[in-house]
């Protein structure tokens, strides 16, 4: 097995959104990254990963183990992502801030506007196939007792934060990236090309962005934190695409 360690800055223990643990409040639900590992593509899974793939709802003939977050409570985050992800370089290695000059709508069907906050790169992720290829978003809160652990929502957010790369969308729903714990965080981000040219890409970090949208939405449902949202974006040539962060729950 091949693997890199990655040790993370001090400034990501610094949590950002409550996590989802049971039977606690508040104030004990955020935890920090004590170091994430990276794994190969072409990794031999053991009986354990197999176990782990089946209770997280990956199908390994289309998903991957990507990495596993150990975060400081003990719990440890594997993040599968789907086969065809593009990696991109990413000269500086670092998290751009999130450009996030979206159109978001609630359960209510109120319509409101964000900031536009302009990262360092913007051009770089903008103007190529890099982190992030859409513009535009329309979200809906779905959150509930059903949907999944905001522990899981959040791995998802620190994945494409630190990524930057692009999967290629077709008009069926695709299963992109799920988080699954040994504690029980899970959650499961997918998406589909809603209109345009067959090559319709979206990044990490639109992930990224529909995912701190959604976290910051979370709810505690009998001790347990819980976030979900549905939407759709705008990528390139105007092209339309919808996604989904929900729970996983089966095989899919």
């Amino acid at each position: 097995m091949h693997f890199q360690t990655i040790l993370l800055p001090g400034f990501f223990a610094a949590a950002t959104m409550a996590l989802a643990l049971p039977d606690a409040d508040m104030s004990d639900l955020s935890h920090g990254l004590q170091e994430t590992t990276l794994f190969k593509r072409d990794d031999v899974l053991g009986p354990r990963d197999l176990e782990l793939a089946d209770a997280h709802g990956v199908n390994l003939t289309e998903m991957y183990r990507h990495s596993l977050m150990k975060r400081d409570d003990g719990d440890h985050v594997t993040i599968w992502v789907a086969r065809d992800y593009i990696a991109h370089d990413d000269d500086e290695n670092d998290s751009t801030e999130a450009v996030d000059d979206d159109e978001d709508v609630d359960e209510e069907g109120l319509t409101k506007r964000q900031s536009v906050r302009v990262g360092k790169d913007v051009f770089f992720h903008r103007g190529s196939l890099g982190g992030k290829t859409c513009m535009k978003h329309k979200r809906q809160n779905h959150t509930g007792p059903n949907g999944p652990t905001s522990g899981g929502v959040q791995a998802i957010y620190r994945w494409g934060d630190r990524e930057a790369g692009s999967f290629m969308l077709h008009s069926r729903w695709q299963n992109l990236v799920i988080a699954g714990s040994n504690k029980g965080a899970n959650a499961l981000y997918r998406a589909r090309r809603a209109s345009g040219f067959p090559e319709l890409h979206i990044g990490s970090r639109d992930i990224r962005n529909d995912a701190d949208w959604t976290q910051k939405r979370a709810r505690s449902f009998n001790g347990v934190w819980r976030a979900s949202s549905k939407g759709g974006e705008t990528c390139q040539l105007l092209m339309r695409a919808n996604y989904e962060l929900i729970r996983t729950k089966y095989n899919v």
